[in-house]
């Protein structure tokens, strides 16, 4: 579903993750930190070639519980960048 040279974000701040590689080496970290992590989709609003998800993300019984809504946006029929606001 992502770009080879999928971009991530902070809203209106630095690049996080650059290029698909690294995406796939963050998640492995993150479920590897968090092997209960879980993401439940609260709202969705697609705009065109945008789509922004509202989601309830909880990393395990011990982990942290947040909001998130991120921010994608599609080019070539793929997730090319990513922006998160927390």
């Amino acid at each position: 579903c992502f770009a080879d040279d999928v971009i991530v974000a902070d809203l209106n701040g630095a690049v996080t993750i650059s290029g698909i590689e690294a995406y796939r080496a963050k998640y492995v970290q993150v479920f590897a930190d968090f092997p209960q992590n879980k993401a439940k989709l609260l709202h969705r609003i697609v705009l065109g070639s945008t789509v922004i998800d509202h989601e309830h993300v909880e990393r395990g019984p011990e982990g942290p519980v947040f909001q998130v809504a991120a921010i994608y946006t599609i080019a070539g029929g793929k997730i090319a960048r990513v922006d998160f606001v927390k």
